[in-house]
């Protein structure tokens, strides 16, 4: 197996090359969102387009992040990666995202539910998946691409590998909650309290999936190595990670409920508007302490 320092050069060159080494785009729609409480009961066929929205968006991410996860898991462990045909698969994640939208929204459905076209959508669902992709990428897989970590090469790789196992699972049941929650809300006419009470139950269910995966992921990387790695503890971590499913919300549901939270630098993740972020404010190691690429 190669030394680190070796894994960790070409972990980096392929880190980059997979986000372009450039800032991280902000949401495409233009609309405010709109209020809960006066979002949602729409027609059939408004909410079946809202529908696919959610789904194309959750899917594109989830396929991306599986593919580059398995790329960068081989390239840590000192195996190699097709990066073409990881490529590929990004690609086409996207392509079949725009198409699922376009072949299931038209006319006015897209103004009804607050977008400007269906062009608009199609943007949005784009960039989510981009957005996620850059976000998972760099909390997962950034601490191993970086010098000075501290802690030995095989707790480096169990705990990437552990992490990485976890924000999968973590990532797929948020989103299947988050896109079934704005989705009933969308298609059934709720009164206000009932649709807060849709969110709120799907936001207590990820908090309890988070706990769940909190309690693996320390029986296979103890918090103190975690936290050796990655520079925070694993409940921080997983809630970085479970708040993209907010992100899905704010990008394929027009409303005020489930929004992306802002960017944060120095919290390890690569978010909207950063160029970097390496977990810490200190400049001279290639990452600015606004988050911008020295």
């Amino acid at each position: 197996m190669p030394e680190l320092p070796v894994l960790r050069a070409r972990l980096s060159m392929l880190v980059c090359a997979m986000l372009l080494c450039q800032a991280v785009p902000a949401r495409a729609h233009k609309s405010m969102p709109v209020p809960l409480a006066f979002w949602g009961g729409f027609a059939t066929d408004v909410s079946s387009c809202q529908r696919m929205v959610g789904t194309a968006a959750a899917l594109c991410g989830r396929t991306v992040w599986r593919a580059r996860d398995r790329c960068l898991a081989a390239q840590l462990s000192g195996g190699t990666c097709d990066m073409t045909a990881t490529d590929g698969v990004v690609s086409q994640a996207h392509v079949d995202a725009l198409n699922a939208v376009d072949a299931q929204c038209a006319g006015d459905q897209p103004s009804t539910l607050s977008f400007a076209s269906t062009f608009e959508i199609e943007t949005d669902v784009d960039t989510f998946c981009q957005t996620l992709e850059t976000a998972a990428v760099s909390a997962v897989y950034g601490p191993a691409v970086r010098s000075g970590i501290g802690v030995d090469d095989e707790t480096v790789l169990r705990c990437t590998a552990a992490a990485a196992r976890a924000s999968t699972k973590l990532l797929r049941f948020a989103f299947s909650l988050r896109c079934r929650a704005l989705d009933r809300v969308a298609s059934v006419d709720l009164s206000p309290t009932q649709k807060t009470s849709a969110i709120t139950t799907s936001t207590a269910r990820i908090a309890h999936a988070q706990a769940l995966l909190r309690g693996r992921l320390v029986a296979i990387c103890p918090e103190n190595d975690f936290v050796s790695v990655y520079g925070q503890g694993t409940a921080a971590f997983l809630t970085l990670i479970g708040k993209r499913a907010d992100c899905l919300g704010g990008a394929a549901y027009v409303q005020d409920a489930v929004l992306c939270p802002a960017a944060v630098c120095g919290n390890g993740m690569q978010e909207a508007g950063e160029q970097c972020d390496d977990g810490n404010l200190v400049d001279g190691d290639g990452c600015h302490h606004d988050c911008t690429r020295e």
